[in-house]
């Protein structure tokens, strides 16, 4: 009996890693978010199609653009998931003064935002790149999120992921 209680609770907190990785290309007009656990099991894949911003695909599937739950989600998993990696690779086209000064302003929140996780005691690997292309004014963006939870943090993630589902379909 002690054997799989222990079995149970180290199972329950043992790390899961996961990685996000996630990919702008406004040229293409194209997006995609993929999360993946420990590298190479993929749960779940959205992007949009090219050149049609407002349909986007999930796991395949066609559905209507929907930024709030994309919002609500990540917002849920940032709260709950110790970051362990941020790496962005921004590509951003010198021909268009929006791309030139989107750079800037990612810059700007990145270091923000890099200044706020550690502050909160992050030790993790924080990089932002970017660089002003002279040869197009496309703005290609890449990064890819790396984090750290257990079986524990992520079943509490999934209720409270449900929990508010559950009420958006009430409150319709």
């Amino acid at each position: 009996m002690a054997i799989a209680v222990a079995s149970t609770l180290a199972i329950l907190l043992f790390p899961v890693h996961f990685t996000n990785y996630i990919y702008f290309n406004f040229g293409e007009k194209f997006a995609g978010i993929s999360v993946r656990l420990y590298n190479f099991i993929a749960i779940k894949r959205i992007n949009t199609i090219r050149n049609a911003p407002s349909k986007m695909l999930v796991d395949g599937k066609e559905k209507d653009f929907d930024a709030k739950t994309l919002i609500t989600s990540a917002r849920i998993l940032f709260n709950n998931i110790y970051l362990t990696k941020i790496i962005q690779l921004g590509d951003f086209g010198a021909q268009s003064e929006l791309a030139c000064s989107l750079c800037a302003v990612q810059n700007c929140i990145s270091v923000a935002f890099y200044t706020y996780l550690k502050s909160g005691g992050n030790k993790g690997k924080l990089r932002n790149y970017g660089i002003i292309n002279h040869e197009h004014k496309n703005i290609i963006y890449y990064a890819k999120i790396s984090g750290a939870t257990n079986l524990v943090a992520s079943i509490k993630i999934l209720i409270i992921l449900l929990s508010e589902k559950l009420n958006e379909q009430i409150k319709k």
